[in-house]
């Protein structure tokens, strides 16, 4: 029988919140993805506010190509054990990016000329494992930057994930990000 797949998005607190109130919300998001994982297969995408590093092999909970691991923050620790406790993987920066920032997708500019001040790789799309690395197949899905068509400081992140169809009368099961698991009922 086919898993159901859960899909949320997810805006963590930055640094500049207290390490009380970010630890809080990452625990909060891991108890959702470890109810939700019994259940099915779990996307999550959005702003984590999270700066991991790189991998060094390709099976990591992240991917190789990312950031220089001197770039690790406070809450790409937090997203590191979050993804190791509830085996779920980065899609991006798993395959090389075409230029040396293609990858990243939080451009910090200056406000009165429009400089660029930074750039980092904080918005990140997360999945369980049988959609990150499906098994029988050479590679999993990806997930790339996209160009900003709209005024903001952060990028798109686009990915592509295949999945069987099987159309039949499903429950609807009603999703609440950062809900308690009596939140989830079907109908």
């Amino acid at each position: 029988a086919a898993r159901k797949m859960f899909i949320g998005v997810v805006y963590m607190p930055d640094m500049g919140k207290s390490a009380a109130v970010r630890q809080a919300a990452y625990e909060q998001v891991q108890q959702d993805l470890l109810h939700l994982s019994s259940k099915g297969s779990v996307v999550v995408m959005g702003d984590f506010n999270a700066r991991v590093g790189r991998a060094a092999q390709p099976t990591s909970h992240i991917g190789m190509h990312g950031e220089s691991n001197d770039d690790v923050n406070g809450n790409g620790q937090l997203l590191l054990s979050l993804l190791s406790t509830v085996n779920m993987y980065a899609l991006n920066a798993r395959t090389p990016p075409p230029t040396a920032d293609a990858h990243l997708t939080y451009v910090k500019r200056r406000s009165a000329s429009g400089e660029v001040m930074g750039k980092s790789l904080i918005d990140y799309v997360i999945a369980s494992p049988d959609i990150a690395m499906p098994s029988g197949a050479t590679a999993g899905p990806t997930a790339f930057v996209g160009e900003c068509i709209v005024s903001t400081d952060h990028l798109p992140v686009i990915t592509s994930i295949s999945r069987p169809v099987h159309r039949r009368g499903a429950p609807v099961i009603k999703l609440r990000l950062n809900a308690n698991p009596k939140d989830f009922r079907e109908q």
